[in-house]
């Protein structure tokens, strides 16, 4: 399991100001393992207690496509910002924008790659030094079995399908860990190809999925091969968690263990 160490690292003079408006709720560094250098910080927040003003209370620039979003997405917008920017400090690179890019991704100051993931109440950021060309990070909570079926057939092929029913996990969170590698992988890979793929460009070939932390590997497809160059399978870390899944991807994972 992920080691979360609250360790009060927002950035300067924020600390109090965060305090007294009880949107971020509690935040600081995740160690998990096999992370090999990237550091990842995360936040728990209250949709609830968000207002325009902490954009400006917290130095961070609301964009403009979302001035008119209704608050659910500005207070996403902004905890994952604000993870953002603690990560980069982690890494020493003293900058509190990440600026929105093609395609609303996020883009990342030359010196260094990252991804972002939020659910309802958490956001999280993962960021690497610019010598690793690709990382992602996805969590998701636990999809219900109603959902699980309707969406499956969307995110998966038939043999994939085949393996999530044959596990001693249950198909919704089989389903659930399944689509939070490929949302991850997608924001690895996007920046480097700029362009979408589908959930089909990368097929699961793991079939035990019942622990409560591990790799699921995956073969891209030969379009993805190809253009990301990639020979061997690519593999996905996960960790679960009571309410949902986090799965994470650097290109040192994909070794062989």
């Amino acid at each position: 399991m992920p080691e979360l160490c609250l360790t009060n690292m927002c950035l300067a003079g924020q600390a109090t100001r965060l305090e007294s408006d009880n949107f971020i709720l509690s935040h600081g560094e995740f160690h998990f393992p096999d992370i090999h250098g990237a550091r990842v910080y995360g936040c728990n927040f209250a949709v609830d207690n968000y207002h325009d003003g902490l954009f400006q209370n917290l130095n961070i620039h609301l964009p403009e496509h979302l001035l008119n979003a209704v608050n659910k997405r500005k207070a996403e917008f902004l905890a994952g910002r604000f993870c953002a920017a603690n990560a980069m400090q982690l890494l020493g690179i003293d900058n509190r924008t990440v600026e929105v890019g093609e395609n609303r991704c996020p883009r990342w100051p030359e010196t260094m790659t990252g991804a972002i993931t939020h659910t309802d109440t958490s956001a999280k950021c993962i960021v690497a030094q610019s010598a690793w060309s690709d990382v992602g990070i996805d969590e998701e909570v636990w999809l219900s079995s109603d959902v699980a079926e309707q969406i499956c057939h969307q995110i998966l092929n038939a043999r994939e399908i085949e393996i999530l029913r044959n596990t001693d996990l249950s198909f919704e969170k089989a389903v659930t860990m399944v689509f939070s590698a490929k949302e991850t992988l997608f924001k690895a890979f996007y920046r480097l190809i700029c362009e979408y793929f589908g959930f089909e460009a990368f097929v699961l070939v793991t079939e035990e999925l019942d622990k409560k932390s591990g790799v699921l590997r995956f073969y891209p497809d030969s379009t993805m091969a190809q253009r990301l160059n990639l020979t061997t399978p690519v593999a996905v870390n996960y960790i679960t968690q009571s309410d949902g899944i986090l799965t994470y991807y650097l290109p040192d994972v994909s070794q062989d263990k």
